[in-house]
């Protein structure tokens, strides 16, 4: 169990169950309730481990900076939140993740 552990948080193991959850949760109607939680425990782990960085370039800042304004016309948006959004914030998710 030790080893499946120390396994489970290698980073080609751990985007590999990211990406299958994200595509479990895709399948059932209303998501995958444990694909956030998931991916914020990895990313803790990563960043505690020194593993996770930041790679900072004009492409990555501009990149980020849509994702702030997707999310903020989201929000402004009145808190109606359709589906085709929840499936882009998880591709979101996703691809930051990779990048």
């Amino acid at each position: 169990m030790r080893a499946f552990v120390k396994n489970l948080f290698k980073v080609e193991l751990s985007l590999a169950l990211i990406l299958s959850i994200s595509f479990l949760g895709l399948a059932i109607p209303y998501g995958f309730p444990l694909f956030s939680p998931l991916v914020l425990l990895l990313s803790i782990n990563f960043y505690r481990e020194g593993k996770l960085y930041f790679k900072l370039n004009l492409g990555s800042i501009s990149f980020y900076v849509c994702i702030i304004f997707y999310i903020l016309g989201m929000i402004y948006s009145g808190g109606i939140i359709y589906d085709q959004n929840k499936a882009e914030v998880n591709n979101i998710i996703i691809f930051a993740y990779w990048a």
